[in-house]
This record gives structure tokens, sequence and C-alpha cells, in this order.
């Protein structure tokens, strides 16, 4: 080897850094990474929400049989901070 003279100037490595044969998998690899982030996506977004607590659930059920009590169309109306 020649001193101040590069490795890759003698030929030594003629293909070093190209990627041609590998280009289909760089483009590729966008639109697939997209897909899987989007699943990704869907599937957290349509997972069932986690169950209430018990005190949480006893509300709730006190909630509904209150509102079971008002009459549809009745004159007295329930407001939201009721």
């Amino acid at each position: 080897m020649l001193l101040g003279v590069p490795r890759c100037a003698q030929g030594e490595h003629r293909r070093a850094g190209n990627v041609a044969p590998m280009a289909w998998a760089l483009w590729l690899s966008a639109p697939v990474g997209a897909t899987v982030l989007a699943a990704l996506w869907a599937w957290w977004r349509a997972r069932p929400k986690r169950p209430l607590d018990t005190d949480a659930a006893m509300q709730a059920h006190r909630d509904y049989l209150a509102a079971l009590t008002v009459p549809a169309r009745g004159t007295e109306r329930v407001g939201p901070d009721d």
C-alpha cells in the first residue's frame, strides 16, 4: 500500500457503500412501517375500557336508578348537576 493513498483507490472495495441491491427494501420499509403503526394505533384505541372500581360502580348504579325515577317528558327536568 502506498502512503497517502486510500485503500478504496486501490480497488480492494469496488462495491463498498452501494445500497442499490437493497433499495427495494428501503422503499418497502416506509409503507410497511406506516401500516404496522396504524394497526397498533387502531388496536390501542379499540381496547375496552377498564372496569370500574367498587365505589365508581356503585355511584353509576345509583345514578342509573335515579334516572329511572324521573319521567321522560315530565314537567320537572333533571339538570346535569343533580
